[in-house]
Order: structure tokens, then C-alpha cells, then sequence
């Protein structure tokens, strides 16, 4: 039997996930605990623990961690039936792969291996073959059709694909023989592709490896450093990821990529306290964006590929990734909220954007010295509300964020259904594997776009969920606290919206809102509120200006409205 999850109620399993119910009769259990459910029944998590609120939040929005029997009957079929003999796979045994991602990371998709060549790299990215295994008509397909992405939350993930396929059969582990579907790329010496072939391979990864631990490798070597790693098969690839990554960030450049200085926020569950969620704000580090320019250049030549094949055949059924340039009004407004910010903080050149500069050469123009870091983190905000989100499309189109033509999703072909329909389709034009009839694979396209673009917004809940839950938990431990005893907390004024203030709170990692109507009522005055500024009636209450750096606590918990009122704190006070 699967395993499911289900709530605990007067000694009854009450079902989280409309499975079929029975009477546990178990006086033991616990009320409102979630409990797993197969050969027998386990307590998973207890009612306030943060696990209980990751499942919680999972019930809501209707996803599953657990997959039906049939998907791990069919699961268990194909690790007895792996396909690893198969004679049409080219043998890359010998060639060193390694999988880069985080530490914790058990679903691999993708392992690469690079190396110099008279011209100036080769690079082979692998990926997994998960599309020879999860087919249309299986059950395994219409689940991960079902759900369209894996889905990840604090201390588990719902995965698309039973784990014994995600975690097991298909993820590119270290020291077992895999499928992959390998992009074999030849690039110049400026890292522009002189050629590109795709073909499906037998691999072996020689070590799964994290971010932090090659950018500690490639920071000692610098340094003149031994390491184990010196005399390894992959060490030579690894040094040669950071020249094709410097290439291609500079190829990026010229296309007016805007590079933001992004940063990750990380949800964890906490050890110490299991009824918390624990936030920590990363920098992305230079391995994660060379690992970046070398999946996005696989997506960008698979698109190429693709569109070639198109004019060819009809019969192809593509899925393309769309991201629109923002319309001519959006860059008018900006223009002019970047001419409000300067004209706000008395700022002239390099501030000013003309409307015709490249956006990445403004933003790279801008002052990196500390008493600016609060402005430029609020103009690069700026710049980022005025792009459309991208979309999965059955018709192909510009990548702007990319600076592309074209852009496919071949990079995550076990957790995304898009990434599994797109090995399938460039399969079939390959002729490597049997095409479904085109009125079938057209509707069938039309459901992996619906589901897939639902997914992005179902994942966008999710985790704004639990970043509610994290604000929740936060700032509840200030109001335990004396007033005067609360923290101050620093923060970066990045917008405004209407009567709501929008600020980066230094270490939270995430925004609060501040409402103009509480302003009010504590500092008894009116508020007159711009896109750039919040100006009070009464020039002794404080004013508020994006790019500003403001000081906030926690004031008070409004029932009425379920929400926390925060107190604006004068600068002076500090």
C-alpha cells in the first residue's frame, strides 16, 4: 500500500487528501497530529510543529506528497527493467561528470563535464533521461501531468515523480550507471556555440558536489592551495566552468541581460525549536551563476534546435518559455519613478536613466560604495516590477530577461511536466522514440501548458505561505516584550502602493507592509503617499522616501484585521 496523510480526530484518521477512509481505532493517537499512513501508522508531525504547517499548507492547495499505488507499481517495474543496456546509448562511462547543486539536493537533474579545446570549450551537460521512463498513457505521466511541477516546502518536498524514480532510478547519482539525454556543445573562444548535438547516453557521475564546496575549492586554488580534489578526474572540468561562466555572463552583457544581485531566501525547519520555521538570507555565490549560464545556454540551443525542426515538421509539438519586454508605458513609468527617486535623495549622474541606456550598463554604472547599497537595492526593485512573468507557450517567442529568441525548459526533466513533454518532443523529431498521433499530442501539449503555468502559481502560494508563517513567528516573538524593549529593526523603503509602504527588512529576507492609516493614528497627523514617498502633515512625524533606510518595530496584533500594526521609528532615535 502507498503511504498517505491524514489527521487524527477522536481516535479517527481523518483524511488530508481525499483518500478513502477508515475507523483507526487507535487510542494512542493524538488529536490534530498528522500521521502517515501504510503498513501501519506513523505520527508525522504534531499539531503546531512546523511540519504540521508545511502539510497544513500543502492540504490547501491541494498537493499531495504521496503518489498512488499504481505510480509505484509502475516505479518498481522499471528499476527491474532500467534500460541501461539499451544499444543506441552512446557510452560516456569514461567521461567525468559531476552533479553541482545544494548540499541537501537528492532529485539531480543534470551533471556536466567541460573541457579546453584548440578552439576554446567543449562543454556536455547531462540530464535525466526521465522521459524513456515516464511516458504518456502511464500512470506516472498522468500523475506528474496532475500535479506539473515537484513542489518544495521547509523539511520535505511533494515530488512530481515517486521518489524511487526522483531520488533513485533517474537522479544522476555518483557511482551508478544512468540514462541522460547529453548536450554536446562546441564553443569559441569567446564562449559564442560554433555547434551544438543532442543524443541520449549512458553516464556514470563520478561525485555529487555543492556550490559552496567547489566555490571553496576554486577560492583556495586561487589562493595556491592544495585540496583532495587537485588530482581528480573532474578538476580540470571544474576550472574550465568558470572560464565558459565568465564567457557567457559577459555573451549576457551584450545583450542587455540585467544582472541582479540576487539573493536566496532559505526556509528551513528549525533544529533546536521544531515548531519554528528558521530564514536565512544567501548570496547566490560565483559556482551557482557559472552552473546558471550553463543550463540557460542547454535551454536556449535546445529552443533553437527546436524552432529548426518546427519548419521542418508539423507534426512537432513544442513548449516554449516566453518572457515578454515590458511595454513602452512600463519603461516610461520607470523613467520617470528613477527621476522621482533622484530628485527625492538631490542624486545626478550616474542616477539618472535616460530611457535609452541599456538597463545592465545603468545599473552596472551605479555607485557600489556602502552609503548606497540601500539606494541601488531600491532602484534594482524598481527595475524588476516592470517585466511581465514568463509564461509556458505553444507558440515561440522572445526571452526577455534572456536577451533570446527562444528559450525551452529541457533543464528540469523531473520536476517539471514541461521538462519531461519537451524531451519527449525533441525525441520523437529525432525519431528515437514512437510520436503519438498529432491530434493527441496537441491536446495533450494544450494540458502540460495549462498545468504548467498553474504550477508556477500554486508554487508562488505555497511559499508565500510560508512566509507568512515565518513574519508570523517573528514578529510574535517581539510582542512578547515591553515595548521599549523591542527590537529595532532596520529596513530599506522599496516602494510604495497606494496606502501601503513596502520595506526589506535587513536579515528577514522578505518585505513588510507598512500602512499609511497607521501612521496616522500613532503620529496623529495625515500622510500624503506618492509612488516614491510618504510625506506627513506635521513636519515633527517622519517621513518616509524609497531608498530610505527606516527603523520599524513591532507595535501591536490587530484582531480586526489579522495583522500586525508596525511602528515607524524616527532616525534620530537610533
Amino acid at each position: 500500500m502507498n503511504s498517505w496523510y491524514a489527521v487524527a480526530q477522536d481516535g479517527e484518521l481523518v483524511g488530508m487528501f481525499d483518500k478513502n477512509l477508515s475507523r483507526a481505532g487507535e487510542a494512542y493517537l493524538i488529536e490534530e497530529a498528522i500521521y502517515q499512513v501504510a503498513s501501519n501508522v506513523v505520527l508525522c508531525a504534531e499539531a503546531g510543529s512546523a511540519l504540521h504547517q508545511v502539510l497544513s499548507q500543502f492540504q490547501k492547495l491541494g498537493i499531495d506528497p504521496a503518489h498512488p499505488d499504481k505510480c509505484t507499481e509502475e516505479a518498481a517495474a522499471l528499476m527491474r527493467a532500467p534500460g541501461l543496456d539499451d544499444p543506441t546509448l552512446q557510452d560516456l562511462e569514461s567521461i567525468a561528470f559531476v552533479t553541482i547543486d545544494n548540499a541537501d539536493s537528492r532529485d539531480l537533474d543534470q551533471a556536466l563535464y567541460l573541457e579546453a579545446t584548440a578552439a576554446g570549450s567543449r562543454v556536455l551537460y547531462a540530464l535525466a533521461d526521465a522521459a524513456y521512463y515516464v511516458r504518456p498513457g502511464s500512470a506516472l505521466f498522468t500523475e506528474a501531468l496532475q500535479r506539473g511541477v515537484t513542489y518544495y516546502a521547509p523539511g520535505m518536498a511533494a515530488p512530481m515523480l515517486p521518489p524511487a524514480l526522483s531520488e533513485g532510478l533517474i537522479s544522476l547519482n555518483p557511482d551508478v550507471l544512468r540514462r541522460a539525454l547529453v548536450f554536446d556543445i562546441s564553443l569559441d573562444n569567446a564562449g559564442e556555440v560554433c555547434s551544438t548535438a543532442v543524443y541520449q547516453a549512458r553516464i556514470r557521475s563520478r561525485a555529487k558536489i555543492s556550490y559552496d564546496g567547489v566555490q571553496a575549492w576554486l577560492d583556495g586554488r586561487a589562493r595556491g592551495e592544495s585540496h583532495d580534489w587537485d588530482q581528480l578526474p573532474f578538476a580540470s572540468s571544474l576550472a574550465q566552468m568558470v572560464v565558459v561562466g565568465e564567457q557567457r555572463m559577459a555573451l549576457a552583457r551584450e545583450r542587455n541581460v540585467v544582472e541582479h544581485n540576487r539573493r536566496e531566501a532559505q526556509m528551513s525547519i528549525d533544529p533546536e525549536d521544531n515548531s519554528k520555521f528558521r530564514l536565512r538570507m544567501r548570496d547566490r555565490n560565483d559556482v551557482e551563476r557559472y552552473n546558471e549560464q550553463i543550463s540557460l545556454l542547454c535551454n536556449m540551443e535546445g529552443a533553437q534546435l527546436l524552432l529548426r525542426q518546427q519548419k521542418l515538421s508539423d507534426d512537432l509539438q513544442a513548449v516554449f518559455r516566453v518572457h515578454l519586454p515590458p511595454i513602452a508605458e512600463r519603461l516610461q513609468k520607470l523613467q520617470r519613478a528613477l527621476d522621482a527617486i533622484c530628485d527625492a535623495h538631490d542624486l545626478q549622474d550616474p542616477w539618472r536613466w535616460d530611457g535609452e541606456q541599456l538597463l545592465a550598463d545603468y545599473l552596472e554604472s551605479l555607485p557600489v560604495d556602502a552609503i548606497y547599497a540601500r539606494l541601488r537595492q531600491a532602484v534594482g526593485r524598481q527595475i524588476m516590477l516592470i517585466n511581465h512573468a514568463s509564461e509556458f507557450s505553444a507558440e515561440p517567442g522572445p526571452h526577455h530577461a534572456l536577451g533570446v529568441d527562444g528559450y525551452a525548459r529541457f533543464s528540469s526533466p523531473m520536476r517539471e511536466i514541461a521538462g519531461i513533454y519537451t524531451h519527449k518532443e525533441f525525441l520523437e523529431a529525432q525519431g528515437t522514440i514512437k510520436a503519438l498521433d498529432v491530434s493527441e499530442d496537441e491536446l495533450l501539449r494544450e494540458q502540460v501548458i495549462a498545468v504548467a503555468n498553474k504550477a508556477k502559481k500554486v508554487q508562488r502560494r505555497l511559499q508565500k505561505g510560508f512566509q507568512l508563517h515565518i513574519i508570523e513567528q517573528y514578529l510574535r516573538d517581539d510582542l512578547a516584550l515591553p515595548l521599549q524593549q523591542r527590537p529595532l529593526r532596520d529596513a530599506t523603503v522599496m516602494g510604495m502602493r497606494g496606502t501601503r509602504i513596502y520595506l526589506a527588512v535587513d536579515g528577514l529576507a522578505l518585505d513588510l507592509k507598512l500602512y499609511a492609516g497607521d501612521l496616522e493614528r500613532h503620529w496623529a497627523c495625515r500622510y500624503e503617499v506618492s509612488d516614491i514617498d510618504a510625506i506627513p502633515s506635521d513636519q515633527s512625524a517622519p517621513s518616509l522616501r524609497v531608498g530610505d533606510r527606516a527603523k520599524l518595530r513591532v507595535g501591536s496584533w490587530d484582531d480586526k484585521r489579522n495583522r500586525f500594526i508596525l511602528e515607524l521609528v524616527p532616525r534620530s532615535r537610533d
